[in-house]
C-alpha cells in the first residue's frame, strides 16, 4: 500500500470579499518538491467558495513550458467539481519527481 506524504501546499485565496464574481481564472504554480516519488496526487478544496466550485482541466509537468504534461483527474473523471466547504483527492499520476525539482 502507498503512504501518501505531503510535500507541498498552496494557501487559496479568499476572494468572497471582492465586489465582483470572477467568471475564469487561469493559474500556473511553480513548487519545488521536498520528496521524492513515483506518484503524485493533489488536494483540492473548496472551504471558502459559496457555490460549487468547477475545474474544467487542470494539468501537471515537470518544465514549464508544459511540453509533457498530463492531464490531472478525479475519480476518472477529467472536470473536476468541488461543492461548497468541502475538499478532494485527485486520482494518482505516474511522475518520476525528485527532491529540489522544480
Amino acid at each position: 500500500m502507498v503512504a501518501w506524504q505531503a510535500t507541498w501546499y498552496y494557501e487559496n485565496i479568499d476572494f468572497s470579499a471582492m465586489p465582483f464574481k470572477m467568471r475564469e481564472l487561469s493559474q500556473l504554480i511553480k513548487i519545488t518538491s521536498f520528496l521524492s516519488g513515483k506518484e503524485l496526487r493533489l488536494k483540492l478544496t473548496n472551504y471558502y467558495g459559496k457555490e460549487e466550485l468547477i475545474f474544467d482541466e487542470i494539468y501537471v509537468a515537470l518544465t514549464a513550458d508544459m511540453k509533457e504534461k498530463q492531464r490531472v483527474t478525479a475519480l476518472y473523471q477529467d472536470t473536476i467539481v468541488i461543492p461548497q466547504g468541502e475538499a478532494i483527492w485527485t486520482d494518482s499520476i505516474d511522475l518520476d519527481i525528485k527532491v529540489g525539482q522544480t
